[in-house]
């Protein structure tokens, strides 16, 4: 509340009077509180009456705070005059009223700054008080320039002085506004210039340098003595004057290029221009070369080619060293030299080259695995670098590839290699074709196709490499026992592959070895290898099967000879039918002490076995033996107790009984012992007798006999054994080691009873007495009952230690003995003693390295109490006395340890120096709880020490917009050092070391990453008066390195011995260096390739100008300065452009502004510049470019042809040319006109081998080579032809191209052959030979092929060849035993035996013209009659033989065995074959290869198995186009011709049964039907219309429903070609009658027959020759087979002779009808 100055006046002298003070408080004024905005900036003085407030304080705020004695509301203080204007009063409240701001103050307002306040209290006494109230000025308002430049300033090179005299101003008033001049260089070497401090005048020091800096710019600062500043940017153009030479733009310091380039080839450029850039003198060049091998064109700076350069020129210098200069036209004393060197590259015309034609390794062992160390293989290619490299290979077949390896398999230059076989099979001198080897080794350029050849040969030395090989791996022979002495027993034999005699065949020597009785039995010739017995054999008397092994030695049995070892099995019948059997039998029962030693016999038992060599065993049978104690039986024994007995044998005998050998044997039962074997318990440990855990065991003893192959031939004799007690265990305490308590003095009487001890005996009838030994005041009775003899003192004895004994009443006595321990429980009544080790401490202050920490142990408490337990458990504790410490220490209540509690609260800066503790030790103290436990008292004195504690900090002096420095691109170390940044450190530790820093750069890194390898580690850090670190340029310049850097600088003291080096945190900060424009603008489009533009004639005015057809033509520049000095604009250089060619400056779009004429003028050549808005001066770039007007009707080439065929080699990489498209357009250019581009693109065909690498001409290329043998499976490719060169055309469905466009070229392809393959075997790879075949039988014909085209294959058979293991006779024959004739079949050279047996493994080898060969092993198998199959076909005898190997292949496949088929056979061999149905035979045989040794599969086996694969067989050779008719042995052609006419009768018989049956069926049918049935019956044979009964064939029957189909027909699949027009009938089956019935509506029956399956109108039966037997009447020297007479010769007639009638087996319903002779229901087949 303010009062009116009249009120006021008339209570002057009345309050002065009353100015007493009763009624304020003391302070009367303070500060406002903490929430107040002026907290802070108000300052109070009581004693002075004075409160300052700091301006702009805003309004409305609480200043201070007036304190008084409130007698009511009505008396609050007042304010009376002086402040009204900028204070009021707040709302009294509990003796406190705030003092309110007005308004905001400013000191620079013009209002008053201070103010005499008067506050008054009228009760209960006037009382007033006077108050200064002031406005405090602060530095709130920045300098500003009031004079400075308006644009920028411009300064003439070479002159120095005043550039500009700079004013500024300050708001604020006093001394705070005192100015202070300076400057910061942003751009340029600011080290030129100066500025005066005080009066702001910029001045140059230095005559500045238009070439070193064309633009300035620097950060102008204007400071004030408050530090508040203000700044403008200027910028400073430095004047162009003529006085520099030419600057290099373009330099080519090394240049490599090829030997033999063309003479006026440019090789590189380069360009130099004005170094006074405003001049821009144009630049003429020269070139000094002292060999005169290059020029330059003066004007361009192209340096070419003058003369022919060769490298390989003898004494050449592969270099050339060029000076070139730079030369001002108009200033020719202003000249620059730059110095290139070139290089010349060799190129790749040297092959690689081996020192010799042939390299011949003499000598070498046929096994040696290794390095030849007899010679080095040297190859030399002069190329250099990587063509001079080459690879080494190996030529050769992949056998002789697969042992052999060349080191190193790359070389370069002059190599060394070495050859090595890799592994043993390479040389094999008892292989002729492996005697001696010979291949190719190849020097291949690595990245050419140059190479070389040198023909490597390895003779080979023969070794004894082969040892003998027995023919069997065991040998048996079985013979009766007392077989006559001398009697042949068995012959061994083994072969041995070596040649030489002295280790070959005939050196092989035979014994019998590692047998002792070998001997005594039997002989071996060693020469021969037959054995023979020499005394008699008495099975009795020996094992029925005698083992040994004999041997068979090379090199005449030497020791050192090659030795392979077989087994030789001699068996002896004998029957074993005795069983063993204990003497006596029955039970006995015996007596042993529990104490009885170990091998203690208690009885001996005997056991004997009439046969043979029994092998007789003695063992326990424990689980049929049982333990007793005290006669109950032991239900689970503890199995220890199984080692208790054990049955050692004794003794083996042998009698002879009736001529039989009886075997004897005799063990002892003994107690059990650890080195005997432990009965029948495998895991059990040795256990001695102990009546007390068993008296008694039946023992069941067993004797049996292992030879018995069922395990039954055993006896068993049951022993009882009782065990007998000794006094053998001592007495046994309860409870060992017991202990008792007993409380200390008077508490526990004389004869107070404390505690028992017991024993126990488990031995017979003992009693057990007790005594005391070692022991005072304490007594034990009989009983056991232990009472107290005296008073016990814990002090004196805390415990008592005594021995107690237990004794038995055994002869002798036996006793054990006990301690006892007793306890005497303590009383508290004595105080701890205290010990405090150190009481005085010195230790550093905490810090982070110092060794004072959380848990840091100060110092140790010990103390000592003679009582136990609680009362003598001391605790430790800091006493309740103490004032100081207890938050900084701690004492572990139980160990004593001192601990630092609270490490930062020792803080020697801040806190304590020192400390004095008051700790205390207390016995059974509880926490919190002192009542019955003693403590005592000591003092610990603590002492801390100051630590280097604080790291350093960091700040940027002169940072300004987020920038540490702002640095110009084109600063440089020159200027100033380079001088970027300052960054100063402070540390707050007070002197010395601590205070010293030290700074280091720890990285810098561009913003936005992106930085180039130049703009990498642009700064070094420095230390100047170890505070400051200086940021200095680390490269000569960093000129397009403008952006922001990131610097990471960190600041270290030095440190002291506890906290060490402390080190700021790693800060970053930022450097940013500013663009100047010292980059011309760089075309992105177009490129320099890319200048001639192609637009229509008839192109649309004022829109944005399109080329090749859709492209809108829009320049684009980039220029890599920043800011405007990079903004890029567009021009031409001839300003008429713009009448036709419109240019927009900024985006570069081109627009046509008048229409095109091309008659007028045909295209336009023009100059585009681009140039940047750079300062002080813009840089350009300029391109020449031309536009070609095109009329509207553009014509399309073509092809004159639209298809080609091209022909290329296989393996080769070629290209070839295609024709080439015309355009008429390009014939009818005007004069200086461009011509149209024409180009070639592969839109369809095999674009994975073919390609047209350059669009532009007509060149196909393969992609990758080509294989002829595996062509690709697209051969051919289609060109299409097009003026579009930019964008690939995209064309729909290849199938829909039209050929006739003319744009299309079908381009076919053809692969012209290289011999680069191996013969191949296809087909069958065994045959067979019959018993009986002679020399000169063609066995079986090979199929090889060659994938090369006309290319020629020979075949032969190796020297050696090998036959099976069990072969008999074959390795005998004459060689060689067979040859291959031209026509590649395999021819017998010798006569086949009749005990013949085996098969040969013939090695055969093919080769080409070119020696390309394949190797394979062919096997002859040894056959007999039963072994040949026939399998009959209805197809020509030149089908089958032509389907041969797929006859082969489907029979092995589905039958599981290996098909050979021997020869094909004709039906009639005297009757040419004609037609479809002539039958043929496949003569075969099966090996079974599953068999360790394969051998032939007998023909019934094959027969078998026909039933459950036919339908399978029918299907696959149906898909082979092959008939098959019926598989079986071959029949006898004995009789023939009467089994012939007795099937012919039989089936015509059953025919007419069938047909009768079939006339009661089809009677109940429509007329239709009926009249055909009567049809057949009115027939006097079945037929094709005149046919005699001789071609009678069988109507099928599709109407039979029984099991089994009496009528067959042939196999009806041969009519495979027959169609629609015959009706569905077969010209040969004889049903014309019944033409039509199938199809009969009323003919209801399954159309599909039996089988449901219709094939060309006729019912294919699934099992045309089921359980069948077929044989060939044709084959010759067959047997007949049993049971089956042969059937007649047919009729001779003019017609062919009707096919052989395949016949089923009648069912048992028909069995009756028909009656074989042989019993069997199966007939012949053919």
């Amino acid at each position: 509340m303010v009062l009116h100055p009249k009120v006021v006046s008339g209570f002057l002298y009345f309050l002065f009077i009353s100015s007493a003070v009763a009624q304020w408080q003391n302070p009367w004024i303070g500060l406002p509180p903490p929430t107040s905005a002026a907290f802070g900036h108000v300052n109070v003085s009581v004693a002075a009456n004075q409160l300052d407030v700091e301006e702009n304080v805003p309004g409305n705020t609480t200043l201070a705070i007036l304190y008084y004695t409130q007698v009511n509301e009505s008396y609050d203080p007042v304010l009376l005059n002086g402040c009204g204007t900028v204070l009021r009063m707040g709302t009294p409240k509990n003796g406190m009223v705030d003092i309110i701001s007005m308004k905001e103050f400013d000191y620079e307002s013009g209002d008053n700054n201070s103010y005499s306040c008067t506050f008054y209290i009228s009760k209960p006494s006037p009382a007033v008080k006077s108050l200064n109230f002031n406005i405090m000025d602060m530095n709130d308002n920045r300098p500003f320039f009031s004079k400075y430049p308006p644009s920028a300033l411009n300064f003439s090179e070479n002159s120095n002085g005043l550039v500009y005299d700079f004013d500024a101003t300050d708001g604020d008033r006093g001394d705070v506004s005192n100015l202070i001049y300076s400057y910061v260089t942003l751009g340029g070497d600011g080290s030129n210039f100066t500025m005066d401090p005080q009066n702001g005048q910029f001045s140059v020091t230095k005559k500045l340098d238009y070439e070193a800096g064309q633009f300035y710019l620097f950060n102008m600062i204007v400071t004030d003595k408050g530090g508040l500043n203000g700044s403008i940017q200027v910028a400073l153009n430095v004047i162009d004057e003529k006085d520099s030479a030419p600057v290099w733009k373009l330099e080519v310091p090394f240049k490599n290029i090829l030997e033999e380039e063309e003479v006026d080839k440019i090789v590189f450029y380069v360009q130099a221009q004005d170094g006074d850039v405003s001049v821009n003198d144009a630049i003429d060049y020269s070139l000094v070369d002292p060999r005169g091998s290059f020029s330059i064109n003066p004007t361009t700076g192209g340096v070419k080619i003058a003369k022919l350069i060769d490298r390989d020129v003898e004494d050449f210098d592969s270099y050339f060293d060029l000076s070139i200069t730079a030369t001002c036209r108009n200033f020719p004393t202003f000249k620059s030299v730059t110095n290139s060197t070139v290089f010349i590259d060799d190129i790749n015309d040297n092959a690689p080259i081996f020192d010799k034609t042939v390299y011949d390794f003499a000598s070498v062992d046929e096994d040696f695995v290794g390095r030849l160390s007899q010679m080095d293989i040297l190859v030399s290619d002069p190329d250099l670098k990587d063509s001079g490299s080459y690879v080494m290979s190996i030529e050769g077949s992949s056998e002789i590839k697969s042992h052999l390896e060349l080191s190193p398999n790359t070389g370069r230059n002059n190599g060394t290699f070495s050859l090595r076989i890799t592994s043993s099979g390479l040389l094999d001198y008892e292989d002729s074709n492996k005697r001696n080897v010979t291949f190719t080794v190849v020097a291949k350029e690595s990245s050419g196709n140059r190479f070389s050849t040198s023909v490597v040969n390895l003779y080979s030395n023969d070794i004894n490499d082969n040892s003998p090989i027995f023919t069997q791996s065991e040998f048996t022979a079985n013979i009766l026992e007392n077989i006559t002495v001398g009697s042949l027993v068995t012959t061994v034999k083994a072969t041995d592959a070596d040649i030489s005699p002295g280790f070959g065949q005939s050196s092989i020597r035979y014994s019998i070895v590692e047998s002792f009785d070998a001997g005594r039995y039997f002989d071996i010739n060693d020469t021969t290898g037959e054995i023979r017995t020499t005394s008699n054999i008495d099975r009795e008397s020996t094992s029925s099967m005698l083992s040994y092994t004999v041997q068979a030695i090379d090199k005449n049995g030497d020791y050192d000879g090659r030795r392979a070892n077989a087994s030789l099995v001699i068996n002896i019948q004998d029957l074993n039918d005795d069983p063993p059997a204990f003497s006596p039998p029955g039970t006995v029962t015996f007596s042993v002490i529990e104490n009885a030693g170990t091998a203690f016999e208690l009885t001996t038992v005997t056991a004997s076995d009439k046969d043979d060599s029994p092998n007789l065993l003695f063992s326990i049978n424990w689980d049929n033996s049982k333990f007793f104690k005290n006669r109950a039986l032991i239900s689970s024994p503890d199995p220890e107790w199984k080692k208790s007995f054990v049955l050692v044998l004794k003794s083996r005998a042998w009698t002879k009984e009736f001529s039989r050998i009886v075997t004897s044997v005799t063990a002892s039962l003994q107690v059990g012992d650890s080195s005997l074997p432990p009965g029948n318990c495998n895991d059990c440990k040795n256990t001695p007798l102990d009546r007390e855990k068993f008296d008694s065991v039946d023992l069941c003893l067993t004797i049996t006999d292992s030879k018995t192959a069922d395990n039954r031939n055993k006896d068993e004799l049951y022993v009882v054994v009782n065990i007998e007690d000794v006094n053998d265990n001592d007495p046994v305490f309860d409870v060992l080691d017991k202990e008792f308590f007993i409380v200390e003095g008077n508490a526990t009487v004389i004869g107070t009873v404390f505690g028992f001890v017991r024993a126990i005996d488990v031995d017979v009838n003992n009693t057990i007495t007790y005594s005391l030994s070692s022991c005072d005041d304490v007594a034990i009775d009989k009983n056991g009952q232990l009472t107290t003899t005296g008073l016990i003192d814990r002090e004196t004895n805390d415990v008592i230690l005594c021995q107690v004994m237990a004794t038995d009443s055994g002869t002798p006595t036996r006793s054990s003995n006990t301690n006892i321990k007793i306890n005497v429980i303590d009383v508290n009544d004595n105080e701890p003693v205290l010990t405090v080790t150190p009481s005085q401490v010195t230790i550093p202050e905490c810090s982070t390295h110092s060794s004072t920490k959380d848990g840091t142990i100060v110092s140790k408490l010990t103390a000592t109490d003679a009582d136990t337990g609680a009362y003598g458990n001391v605790s430790f504790l800091l006493s309740q006395q103490n004032s100081e410490g207890v938050d900084e220490f701690a004492i572990d209540l139980h160990t004593g340890v001192m601990t630092v509690r609270n490490c930062e609260l020792l803080d020697f800066d801040n806190k304590k120096t020192s400390y004095s503790i008051v700790v205390e030790a207390r016995d059974n103290y509880r926490v919190g709880i002192t009542l019955g436990s003693l403590s005592t008292f000591q003092r610990v004195n603590i002492t801390l020490t100051d630590v280097n504690d604080n790291a350093p900090t960091l700040s940027c002096l002169g940072e300004l917009n987020g920038c540490c420095g702002s640095p110009l691109e084109n600063l440089t170390m020159n200027e100033g050092g380079g001088l970027v940044a300052s960054i100063q450190g402070r540390d707050n530790d007070t002197t010395g070391p601590n205070t010293r820093l030290t700074f280091t750069l720890h990285g810098q890194t561009r913003v936005g990453g992106n930085q180039p390898d130049k703009c990498k580690d642009l700064f070094r850090l420095e230390t100047v008066d170890n505070s400051i670190g200086k940021v200095f340029l680390d490269v000569p310049e960093m000129l397009d390195c403008t952006g922001s850097y990131d610097i990471t600088v960190q600041a270290c003291d030095e440190g002291d011995s506890i906290e060490g080096i402390q080190c700021s945190m790693n800060t970053t900060y930022r450097i940013c260096v500013l663009d100047v424009n010292n980059n011309i603008p760089q075309f992105v489009f177009p490129d320099s390739n890319n200048t001639v533009f192609e637009v229509q004639e008839n192109s649309t005015v004022d829109l944005p100008l399109l080329y090749n057809g859709t492209n809108s033509l829009k320049f684009k520049a980039s220029d890599i300065d920043d800011g405007d000095n990079g903004i890029v604009v567009y021009t031409w250089s001839n300003d008429s452009i713009n009448d036709v060619f419109g240019l927009d400056k900024d985006s570069g779009q081109v627009t046509l502004n008048s229409e095109l004429n091309r008659d007028v003028q045909s295209y336009y050549n023009l100059v585009l510049i681009a140039t940047d808005k750079g300062v002080p001066s813009p840089l350009s770039n300029q391109m020449n470019l031309r536009i070609n007007v095109r009329s509207i009707n553009k014509q399309k080439p073509y092809f004159q042809s639209n298809a080609q065929s091209l022909s290329f080699t296989e393996n080769q990489m070629e290209n070839k040319t295609f024709q080439s498209a015309i355009d008429q357009d390009n014939i009818n250019l005007y004069p200086g006109e461009s011509p149209y581009d024409v180009c070639y693109y592969v839109v369809c065909g095999n674009n994975e081998y073919f390609d047209v690498p350059d669009k532009t001409t007509n060149k196909l290329e393969t992609k990758k080579t080509l294989d002829r043998e595996n062509p690709p499976t697209i051969p051919y490719v289609v060109i299409y032809t097009t003026n579009e060169c930019t964008n690939r055309p995209v064309v729909g469905s290849c199938s829909e191209i039209d050929f006739s466009v003319g744009q299309y070229l079908n381009v076919t392809v053809n692969i012209v052959d290289v011999n680069d393959c191996d013969p191949e075997f296809s087909g069958s790879l065994s045959g067979g030979i019959t018993q009986g075949d002679s020399s000169g039988k063609r066995v079986f014909p090979m199929t090889i092929t060659d994938p090369d085209e006309n290319d020629a294959v020979t075949c032969k058979i190796e020297d050696e060849f090998t036959v099976s293991q069990s072969s008999v006779g074959l390795a005998d024959v004459n060689k060689p035993p067979f040859r291959i004739d031209q026509d590649q079949w395999i021819t017998l050279l010798f006569t086949v035996q009749t005990d013949m047996k085996g098969y040969f493994t013939l090695n055969v080898t093919c080769e080409d013209k070119v020696k390309h060969s394949s190797r394979k092993a062919i096997k002859i198998y040894v056959v007999t009659q039963e072994n040949k199959v026939d399998i009959v076909f209805d197809n020509t005898q030149k089908e089958v033989e032509a389907g041969r190997s797929e006859i082969e292949s489907i029979f092995t496949t589905t039958l599981g065995f290996k098909c050979n088929v021997e020869k094909v056979i004709g039906y009639d061999a005297g009757t040419a074959q004609t037609g479809n149905n002539s039958y043929n035979s496949a003569l075969s045989h099966f090996i079974d290869e599953t068999k360790a040794e394969a051998e032939p599969v007998l023909a019934n086996v094959i027969i078998a198995m026909k039933d459950e694969h036919q339908n399978e067989l029918i299907a696959l050779c149906l898909g082979v186009g092959l008939n098959l008719v019926s598989i079986g042995p071959l029949p006898t052609e004995t009789n023939t011709s009467e089994a012939i006419f007795k099937i012919l009768f039989i089936v015509a018989c059953v025919a007419l049964v069938i047909a009768f049956i079939l006339l009661g069926i089809l009677s109940f049918n429509r007329s239709e039907l009926k009249r055909r049935l009567e049809g057949l019956l009115a027939r006097p044979s079945f037929g094709s219309q005149g046919s005699s009964l001789d071609d009678a064939g069988i109507v099928p029957n599709q109407h039979h429903k029984g099991t089994s189909n009496p009528i067959l027909s042939l196999e009806l699949s041969s009519n495979s070609n027959h169609d629609n027009s015959f009706d569905n009938q077969s010209q040969s089956s004889g049903d014309s009658i019944l033409i039509g019935v199938e199809n009969n509506p009323d003919f209801n029956l399954d159309k599909k027959g039996a089988n449901g399956k219709v094939n060309n109108g006729y019912v294919q039966e699934s099992f045309p020759f089921q359980n069948v037997s077929r044989r060939n009447p044709l084959a010759n020297d067959s047997p007949p087979e049993p049971h089956h007479p042969p059937p007649p010769l047919p009729k001779q007639s003019v017609k062919r002779p009707a096919p052989p009638v395949p016949v089923l087996n009648i069912s048992d319903q028909q069995s009756d009808d028909y009656n074989s002779d042989s019993g069997d229901d199966s007939m012949t087949a053919i």
